[in-house]
């Protein structure tokens, strides 16, 4: 039975893997005539920075430098998951976009096999009865999605199906690396915990060096997964002291944690009065998604509803043991974090969604169905059940995820433009300062490593500002010493012309220098 188990686990892997990179492949293979597949899934201009921040590890870079305004900006070390990617690819010699995906697919190895894990902690017998229960608990904690809507006589996912990847089956084990790593590193603790409630009479030293290293770690590229881990122990604590239960150990484990996330929330308490970071703090502060209990009870499908009236009968029956209680006492943290702490502190509210909840709420259904149904038949009924409740959101949202941004110019831009990055990458040295339109002002950071004038939505100084500028630049609204004062106040050294610009109603000012051509982009100096 043991390598059954092994065997369907694996199986179930890489069947999620395979369908989760399917839209990847999909359009790679229905790129257009004379175009080239960046790589893109979702989140273009964020997309465009993580893997600028590669390249520049790429480059030996320990610090980030933002690359999407003209700006001198101090170097910050808060992406520096991307920064290690990023030496990883000049050691192994790979691509930027070949080290993201990479990157995406290792953590989602190890993020699926940390979820296995995590089931072995609730059902630890090697009998086939506990065996059956992890393969059971596995299912339903991957393939579950959230209650389909019925509207307009359409079946639709929820709302926050539609807004947050972590939701979505075919996505939430594939998103963006620090997402993935800020996940991981959460799960880790939760099963650290747990282990630590399982044995409380060991020495479990181990347990505490590695929990305060992740929630160290943590700490300082996702403050909102740190925040949910320490309100989840001390809510824990405060049922143990009133439950008379509290030990010492679980005591020191919190406030060390505690300790040990303080450099992080201090570093980014920084962060967030200055730039190029201060635009991020103010979109979470300023632009927070409303999520309605309701909604987010029924995004993590019938698993939620289980968890609900499961938390009755299990408390009537007395079978509360620490581990269930713990995971009952982080979610308690994400519904306080989502509805009341969100509006407090300046963190989105989707930030406290982009967790490993929906694994939580997997594992403490199983354990739900397996303590009130003893029937086998009753068990599979159930989970089917489950599962069938989840198929149409399943497949509305890979359906969406394959056709997402289709018909996009920057998911794949003309294959000439790589004529004139491989210029600019060997006329031009990375900090010179490039001024283009939209497309290509996110696609030059992340392949050839200059500077733009004006790029990325909240990594651009004055974004508002600038984008007229550039808009009138291209327009031919400027007289000549107005856009050669432009141009060289802001030490803009090179002019990049493509499909956008040309649209835009680009003739060409006589001060500029014509350095490289091809049928689709033209590249100026002066």
């Amino acid at each position: 039975m043991k390598k059954l188990e092994a065997f369907i686990v694996l199986c179930v892997s890489l069947v999620l893997l395979l369908l989760s990179f399917y839209p990847i492949l999909y359009r790679y293979q229905t790129t257009p005539a004379g175009r080239l597949y960046v790589g893109t899934e979702f989140f273009t201009q964020d997309f465009a920075g993580y893997v600028s921040t590669i390249n520049q590890g790429r480059k030996g870079e320990w610090f980030y430098k933002d690359k999407f305004t003209n700006e001198n900006l101090p170097s910050t070390m808060l992406y520096f998951p991307y920064l290690l990617l990023g030496q990883v690819a000049r050691i192994l010699n790979l691509n930027a976009l070949v080290m993201y995906h990479l990157a995406r697919l290792g953590l989602g190895v190890l993020y699926l096999l940390l979820t296995y894990q995590i089931t072995k902690l609730f059902f630890p017998q090697n009998s086939k009865t506990d065996s059956l229960k992890r393969i059971i608990s596995f299912l339903l904690i991957i393939f579950t999605s959230s209650l389909p809507m019925f509207i307009g006589g359409k079946f639709s996912s929820s709302s926050l199906s539609q807004t947050t990847a972590e939701i979505q089956v075919f996505t939430r084990y594939v998103i963006q690396p620090h997402y993935l790593l800020g996940n991981i590193l959460l799960l880790f603790l939760i099963f650290l915990v747990l282990r630590l409630i399982s044995n409380v009479k060991k020495k479990n030293g181990n347990i505490f060096y590695f929990s305060f290293i992740a929630i160290f770690c943590l700490s300082f590229f996702r403050p909102s997964h740190s925040l949910l881990f320490i309100l989840s122990l001390l809510i824990f604590n405060s049922y143990l002291y009133f439950t008379k239960g509290l030990t010492k150990r679980i005591f020191l484990f919190s406030v060390g944690n505690l300790f040990f996330s303080l450099p992080g929330i201090f570093y980014l308490s920084y962060l967030k009065n200055n730039f190029p970071f201060l635009p991020y703090f103010s979109y979470d502060l300023n632009s927070g998604v409303g999520v309605s209990l309701t909604d987010f009870i029924f995004s993590f499908g019938l698993n939620f509803l289980l968890v609900f009236f499961g938390l009755w009968f299990l408390f009537k029956k007395r079978k509360l043991e620490g581990k269930v209680v713990f995971l009952y006492c982080y979610l308690c943290a994400v519904v306080l974090c989502l509805f009341i702490l969100s509006q407090i502190i300046p963190i989105n509210s989707l930030r406290f969604i982009q967790t490993p909840t929906f694994i939580i709420v997997g594992l403490l259904s199983s354990v739900v169905i397996f303590s009130q149904l003893k029937n086998i038949y009753l068990i599979l009924a159930t989970c089917c059940l489950i599962l069938a409740f989840s198929l149409p959101t399943l497949l509305i949202d890979f359906r969406h995820q394959v056709k997402l941004y289709y018909d996009a110019y920057y998911i794949w831009p003309p294959q000439k433009y790589w004529e004139g990055f491989s210029f600019l990458e060997k006329n031009s040295k990375t900090s010179d300062l490039v001024l283009t339109y939209q497309s290509l002002s996110n696609l030059v950071p992340m392949i050839t490593g200059n500077n733009v004038f004006w790029g990325h939505t909240n990594e651009t100084l004055n974004y508002e500002k600038k984008k007229n500028q550039v808009e009138k630049f291209y327009r031919m609204e400027m007289k000549e010493n107005e856009a050669k004062a432009l141009l060289s106040k802001n030490s803009v050294k090179y002019i990049l012309v493509g499909r956008e610009e040309k649209f835009l109603g680009w003739s060409g000012y006589k001060f500029l220098k014509k350095i490289f051509s091809n049928e689709e982009i033209e590249i100026y100096t002066y």
